[in-house]
């Protein structure tokens, strides 16, 4: 039986830091990092097929809720 997962979120944003270049390219939210608004996020099953998308608010958050059994509700 799968599990479906109830909400997939996260943050899109530009992994350049200014206030400390080690931090660059990290894959995490830093502080200095800018958020990207606007950004279109697609969800993928697991056999790589589009099953839902998105735009990422001002803040650079985005999620998809009421996923199940690899599709988006």
């Amino acid at each position: 039986m799968s599990v479906g997962c109830p909400v997939v979120s996260g943050f899109v944003f530009l992994d350049q830091n200014t206030l400390n270049p080690a931090l660059t390219n990290n894959g995490l939210l830093d502080a200095g990092e800018q958020p990207i608004a606007g950004a279109t996020v697609v969800l993928l099953n697991s056999s790589g097929q589009q099953v839902a998308s998105t735009i990422s608010a001002a803040d650079g958050s985005y999620s998809f809720t009421g996923t199940t059994n690899g599709a988006a509700a």
